[in-house]
């Protein structure tokens, strides 16, 4: 991640440098480059846009040269920037995608309605998983203000300038456009900070600044580099932005009447933290049937694989988990009205398994474990018509069993829904 409070600070001293030196003009209109990622409604994107530049503004006013004027120009959801992403990164399907973007219309009409378009057609591309890689690779570079400040040297020869740029930039000239930092290759997802507030709103890593010459122009330009925002979202049902947790159920236990529900944090892009609680609470007296038992499991994940471009929470993974609890079951003519009651059990051990996208909010996740057992438990029977009614009657002696030993203690098929974080507004 990019130190951008060090890298603002590092622009307005070089601005402040340079407004100290006679012989250098600054021209007193900043340009205000605003740009959004695509994903999300246009309508949203072009507020945060806005809300973008008028930051980035506030930013320079309290910081930069007084008197300053600014001219803003939104270039709204960034298509041709990340057009130029894709050539650039050599990802399997760029081509594609690039067609996509530089060959389909905004919006396809069709008899008055509009029937797709090409944000529809990149979300379709490889039933979203393209998209995917695209939100977590290059959306991030999109989410961003550009500012530009131009300045001229009074003592140089008309035709010659000295160049203070990002070493990709174009060449001098009268009427300077808004200048782009070079984007490390291949990918550089990672090198940005997810921004939200002023007091957080600070300047890329791409500010570096070096003495190169050209010769086609008389001014020259210094890029207020980008300011990026972290705010992801959803769009149409296609989830590309990042999830906060997931939901599940192990259709294992739901199968045999066990209710349970658990939650699953991602922490980064290769750790997870899983808490599950098994709760089924069913008893009928007549059929000596109960299926009562209230325990949980505590595991944290590690994730296998190149995540850079995986959906988080899918693929292999290993994990460690604990849990404890306790249960009462008792299955009717199937073990004739006999019954086992767990005062405790505590377990702990090793898992490991393998998650799949089902669609753009589901997985599926299959895993097994194998660990520590440790349960005291008493056996009992049912007695019929005593003067205390139906009861649970246990055996003398009456002391409790214990079965412990390294055993297997988890297997699961599990239903997982991703939950998303949302687009827009500060958090």
């Amino acid at each position: 991640m990019s130190d951008n409070r060090e890298n603002l600070r590092r622009f307005f001293v070089s601005l402040d440098s340079l407004s100290r030196l006679r012989n250098i003009a600054i021209d007193s209109v900043v340009r205000v480059r605003p740009s959004a990622s695509p994903e999300g409604k246009i309508g949203e994107n072009e507020a945060l846009c806005k809300r973008r530049a008028d930051l980035a503004v506030a930013i320079f006013r309290k910081k930069g040269l007084s008197g300053s004027e600014f001219e803003i120009n939104s270039s709204g959801e960034d298509w041709s920037t990340l057009s130029m992403l894709l050539k650039k990164s050599g990802l399997k399907g760029s081509e594609e995608a690039t067609r996509i973007i530089d060959d389909t219309p905004v919006y396809v009409i069709r008899r008055g309605k509009i029937v797709g378009g090409r944000k529809k057609a990149a979300m379709d591309m490889w039933r979203g998983r393209f998209w995917w890689k695209m939100d977590r690779l290059f959306f991030p570079l999109l989410r961003q203000v550009t500012l530009t400040v131009t300045y001229s040297d009074k003592n140089r020869v008309p035709g010659k300038c000295v160049s203070v740029a990002a070493e990709n930039s174009e060449e001098c000239s009268d009427r300077l456009a808004v200048v782009k930092s070079p984007l490390p290759e291949p990918l550089v997802a990672s090198s940005l900070t997810s921004l939200e507030t002023p007091l957080r709103s600070l300047l890329c890593d791409h500010a570096a600044f070096s003495s190169q010459q050209t010769f086609s122009g008389r001014k020259n330009h210094t890029a207020l580099q980008t300011i990026p925002y972290g705010q992801k979202s959803l769009h149409g049902g296609i989830r590309a932005c990042k999830p906060v947790l997931a939901l599940k159920t192990n259709l294992l236990f739901d199968a045999a009447s066990l209710l349970n529900l658990g939650v699953e944090v991602p922490i980064g892009s290769r750790f997870s933290l899983a808490a599950d609680v098994v709760f089924p609470w069913w008893r009928n007296r007549s059929k000596d049937v109960t299926i009562q038992m209230l325990g949980g499991t505590l595991e944290g994940r590690y994730w296998f694989g190149k995540r850079v471009d995986r959906e988080p929470m899918t693929g292999f993974f290993a994990g460690i988990y604990t849990g404890a609890g306790y249960f009462d079951f008792q299955l009717g003519t199937l073990t004739r009205g006999n019954g086992v009651q767990g005062n405790f059990y505590l377990l702990g051990g090793v898992s490991a398994g393998f998650a799949h996208r089902i669609s753009n909010s589901l997985r599926l996740e299959y895993s097994i474990g194998a660990g520590y057992l440790r349960c005291d438990f008493q056996e009992y029977f049912s007695a019929k018509d005593t003067k205390f009614g139906d009861i649970k009657a246990i055996a003398y002696p009456w002391e409790a069993k214990r079965l412990s030993g390294f055993l297997p203690t988890k297997a699961s098929v599990s239903l997982v829904w991703m939950i998303h974080s949302k687009k827009g507004g500060e958090r």
